[in-house]
């Protein structure tokens, strides 16, 4: 078998795997929930986006990735994690 194949395969067993587990556990769960408890978890997992900052760190990545690259990558995620901490912080209120 190819790598190319035995990828295939394992995206194709996981993307059924996980569709089993959002039919029976996640779809039901929500139902029961507000709007808040639903949509809070997800905010807080973005709310960790700030992670990539560390492509602007010297040594942390390839010098041959482009800066500008680096940058709209770190960035980018930066102003979605703030966005995603604006979000809990409304929620609460």
């Amino acid at each position: 078998m190819t790598p190319f194949t035995i990828g295939n395969i394992q995206f194709t067993l996981s993307l059924l795997v996980y569709s089993v587990i959002a039919v029976l556990y996640v779809m039901p769960a929500l139902g029961r929930s507000g709007y808040r408890e639903t949509v809070l978890p997800l905010f807080l997992i973005h709310a960790f986006r700030y992670g990539p900052l560390t492509l602007l760190m010297p040594g942390q990545v390839d010098p041959a990735l482009p800066l500008g690259v680096r940058e709209v990558i770190a960035y980018g995620d930066l102003a979605s994690a703030l966005l995603a901490i604006l979000a809990v912080v409304l929620l609460g209120l």
